[in-house]
């Protein structure tokens, strides 16, 4: 466990000292040189020991041998291992603390799987525009489901929804929204939720044609779906409606 906190450490501490300045900041950044820094190569699946990574405007400029540049800021790492930043495809990060948190532990790209409003739209672009050490994010915003509960409060044009969501065009409805916020991803559900009392995860919850529905909206817009599902025969639904991934497929 000792080797894997090395390399967490080395990614999120790269990750954080590369983050963007705000774009208002308009002076030139030094070379940021990571020295002494074992690079895993995830593509040939080797490792460069003591290497020399530079890094500039956020971007990996090189990775070579040698000392840093002069005028360089100098980070040693000290033989810790460094690696590409993790992907976490499946998040319900939605407040600044977890954005911090999900850096620091090496994620630096994630994919909201929803969250109740959509703080996920606004950290990703918090995040882009360097006004915080965060992922990229590829936001979700509100959950296409059949109850919204408190997710109807994010947007005044979902009042007709407080009751449910589960005709065609209420689907349609709520994909609309989420595209209007500026979303990146639809997530919605083929069965119900696992681990409660009340529920049976391998039930189905839309049909072939309400999933059908919520991804030609999406589409329409070249927006992706993904569906949560554990059971047969929702998974099977969405996969036929075109949904872009099934999360979780526990029963599958």
């Amino acid at each position: 466990m000792r080797g894997m906190s090395s390399i967490v450490f080395a990614a999120a501490v790269a990750a954080a000292l590369v983050a963007p300045a705000p774009a208002s900041a308009q002076i030139p950044q030094p070379f940021l040189a990571l020295v002494n820094a074992n690079v895993v190569d995830v593509r040939t699946g080797t490792i460069r020991p003591g290497a020399t990574v530079l890094v500039r405007d956020g971007a990996i400029v090189s990775v070579g041998e040698g000392a840093a540049p002069s005028g360089a800021r100098v980070l040693d790492l000290k033989g810790k291992y460094l690696l590409p930043g993790f992907m976490d495809a499946h998040t319900h990060l939605d407040n600044l603390a977890a954005a911090k948190r999900a850096l620091e532990s090496g994620a630096t790209t994630v994919r909201s799987a929803s969250v109740p409003s959509f703080n996920d739209v606004t950290i990703r672009e918090l995040s882009k525009k360097g006004y915080i050490a965060g992922p990229d994010m590829l936001a979700a915003g509100l959950y296409v489901t059949p109850h919204m509960e408190d997710s109807v409060l994010a947007d005044p044009e979902l009042v007709n929804l407080i009751d449910g969501v589960t005709t065609l065009e209420q689907l349609r409805q709520l994909v609309r929204v989420n595209l209007k916020h500026g979303v990146d991803v639809i997530k919605t559900r083929g069965t119900e939720r696992a681990g409660r009392p009340d529920t049976d995860p391998r039930e189905q919850v839309y049909t072939e044609e309400q999933l059908s529905a919520v991804v030609e909206e999406a589409l329409g817009k070249g927006v992706p779906v993904l569906a949560h599902s554990h059971g047969d025969e929702g998974s099977l639904a969405a996969v036929r409606a075109g949904v872009r991934s099934i999360e979780h497929g526990t029963f599958m």
